[in-house]
Parts: structure tokens; sequence; C-alpha cells
């Protein structure tokens, strides 16, 4: 299966949005029970953390539902099938939730049968806010201390160059409806788990996330203009691996060369944000040892 994902990981601090080649916008592989299962478990634990969507969107949340539906349905019927009424299931059986059952919160219904987060942003004169979304696998932050706020209050964490929120706003505003593009990010952590929900506090208390074993953690995120032009539709989809077994993947020498030239590139700040300042030294130590002039 053709799809977007990097081959080595992304440059930090860059907004690298790229042209989607194809109408396949979904990574879907042999995980994707797991992620669902853990998505379900979520929903029954915490729905009103992972779930929230302002009055006025469910026009838009359906459209993503239908946008979602089109795709599986055009690219990856190898991984699910569709029953009479449009009974969505998995190719072992299971059964996933029907659009009509979640018609309050299509979003939420939604991202009950990918692997990918949803994120619906809306254009208001404050700039693009995050106004729905069915976030389960947050990467280090916390829906809702971002929910309803404008983009450049949702990165004010994030060490960017002064215009840089302006600039996402203009290209927000420039996104053509039939030309979706897809974005990549990568951040390490002590921790595999999927779900790294990490208020700010939080995050600058606990910046240590070079002990012990270090994970990849890989986004996918891709970006719909929706045909009413004032909403934008993310889709983010998490993927984390050991750096041992990064290094075992095809080409995986290289992307750990590519790791550690990206890491020398970073300011103290950067790498203050992204929690891999403290105990560097075990890690640079092995990325050159194992990446360092690769040329898989």
């Amino acid at each position: 299966m053709k799809t977007h994902a990097p081959s080595s990981p992304a440059e930090p601090f860059a907004i690298g949005l790229k042209p989607l080649a194809d109408d396949n916008f979904l990574i879907v592989d042999d995980e994707l029970p797991r992620y669902l299962a853990e998505k379900q478990e979520h929903y029954a634990k915490r729905f009103e953390s992972v779930y929230m969507a302002e009055e006025g969107t469910r026009e838009s949340q359906s459209w993503v539902s239908k946008r979602i539906a089109g795709c599986i349905s055009a690219h990856h019927r190898d991984r699910y099938e569709f029953h009479k009424d449009e009974q969505l299931a998995l190719r072992d059986g299971t059964q996933l939730p029907h659009r009509r059952d979640w018609s309050h919160a299509p979003l939420a219904g939604a991202a009950l049968w990918v692997q990918d987060d949803l994120v619906l942003m809306r254009r208001s004169d404050d700039g693009w806010r995050l106004v729905a979304a069915s976030l389960c696998f947050p990467s280090s932050w916390n829906l809702a201390e971002k929910f309803g706020r404008p983009i450049r209050e949702i990165h004010s964490p994030v060490p960017l160059p002064d215009k840089m929120p302006d600039r996402i706003d203009r290209i927000f505003d420039n996104l053509k409806s039939d030309q979706p593009v897809w974005r990549a990010n990568w951040s390490l952590d002590s921790d595999g788990g999927l779900r790294q929900d990490r208020p700010e506090q939080h995050r600058k208390e606990d910046c240590d996330r070079l002990s012990g074993t270090i994970w990849f953690r890989s986004e996918y995120q891709t970006l719909h203009k929706l045909p009413n032009m004032r909403d934008i539709l993310f889709t983010i989809r998490i993927a984390t691996s050991t750096l041992d077994d990064l290094l075992n993947e095809p080409s995986g020498r290289a992307k750990v060369s590519e790791l550690a030239r990206q890491y020398a590139g970073m300011n103290h700040a950067q790498l203050a944000y992204k929690g891999i300042e403290i105990g560097a030294e075990r890690l640079v130590e092995w990325m050159e040892l194992n990446g360092t002039g690769a040329n898989e």
C-alpha cells in the first residue's frame, strides 16, 4: 500500500506541508485492532476528556465522517468490509460503530474507525481555533487546555520564529479544498504509550524523557480544507518504536543518523521543549555509535 509517511525523521519546528499525491490519506496497518480497542477504552473511561466540540460544528463533523468512510471504501477494503445498511466492520468480523449511532457526534464516531485522531479547526476573527476533536493519543499536550483556543495560543509553548504564527494562519487561509496536504513530526520519550496526555505544567515538570528505554514517536498529519472554506480537518496518526527497533528498520541507521543531525542543530529552547536536553549524553553517544555516517 502506498503511503505518504516520511522515510526519515521530519525536520523539527518546520511547517513542512506537502501535497497529497492521491486521495488515500489514511495509513492502516496490522495494529489497527489495538488502536481501536484502546480508543474504545478511553471513550468508556474518559469520553469528556477525549472528545470535545463546539455548537455549530455538527455539519462539518458529518463531512469528516463521510470523508473517512469514503477513503476506507476506496482504498482499504483489504482491512475493512461494508455490510448492508452501511455497517462497517473489520475483516475479522469485528463490528465498528454505525454512523447513525453517532449522529450527535459524527467526529467521535468516525474516529472509532481509524488509527488517527481527528481535529477540526475553524477560522474566526482571532485566527484558526480548535473547535472539535476526538483526541485519544495526544503527544504531550492536553485537549482541555487547548480547546477553543486559536492556533497561535496553542503553539505558544513551542519555540517558533516570531512571525511563524502569522505565517501558519496565512497558509491555512490559502489551503484549497481540492488539495489536501500532509506533514510529519517526531519526538523522543521514555514511554511508548500512544496516549501522552500532558498539561503544560506537567510538561515543564516532567522534562526528562531520556531515562530508561528511549522511544521514537512519529506523527503523520493530513490537513483538509472543507468545502465551506472556514474549517480544516487534521488527521493525526501516531506510531511509536524504541530506538533499537528503529535501528533495525529498513534504512534504520540512516534514520538514526538523520536524528543525530537534527538533534545537533537544535538550540536549548528547542531541546527543552521536546524534553530531550536532560540526560542527553547517553543519547548522543548512542546516536553517534549507531547512526553517524550510515549510508544504508
